[in-house]
């Protein structure tokens, strides 16, 4: 069992965890049903495809303003019993290395069984930035490119995804594992 949760064999608090369920679950569908009434769709909609991937990382905050007010208003417990912790460093360094080495194994593997190519000139980007009206002609060479994109994902890419998906993990997994450990691990 985690460090911290306890549980197992007691009580679940259901009040609180169908009131965060209950606003939770409200509030997404709301949000979506706003979105796609408004005319977002994976493919070419009325709502341009940067507007509503900026509503959904947006939606993924509603666990954790679920959380609030479940534990400010209805069970009046604090964030306290959350159980969002930073840990040791140690498994945060082995991921900066792991990561960086999965996705070498997995290009190269899919490189190959002949499933893709690479495109050291980044001819496909270039396309699909053109495609969306990006000036490419003032761009930086491939070469520059890949190391400027190689560097962003591997420091500020998991740094706003990380802030990004927060409020899902702060909801679900701080608040709501937690509530459910009483009925076992």
């Amino acid at each position: 069992r985690p460090t911290g949760y306890s549980g197992g064999g007691g009580k679940v608090d259901r009040r609180g965890v169908l009131w965060f369920l209950g606003i939770t679950f409200a509030v997404t569908y709301a949000i979506e049903l706003v979105v796609i009434a408004a005319g977002f769709r994976i493919e070419a909609g009325k709502v341009p495809m940067l507007v509503g991937q900026y509503v959904v990382m947006l939606a993924m905050w509603v666990p954790a303003v679920a959380t609030f007010v479940t534990t400010r208003w209805i069970t009046h417990e604090g964030m306290g019993g959350t159980m969002i912790r930073v840990g040791s460093w140690k498994p945060y360094a082995a991921i900066l290395v792991v990561v960086p080495v999965c996705f070498a194994a997995i290009y190269g593997l899919t490189w190959a069984l002949g499933l893709g190519a690479p495109d050291p000139q980044l001819t496909g980007f270039f396309d699909m930035m053109r495609a969306t009206g990006a000036d490419m002609a003032s761009a930086p060479t491939p070469g520059v490119l890949v190391a400027i994109l190689f560097l962003a994902s591997v420091t500020a890419a998991p740094v706003l995804n990380g802030a990004i998906a927060f409020g899902e993990e702060l909801g679900w997994r701080g608040y709501l594992l937690p509530k459910l450990v009483p009925l076992g691990m």
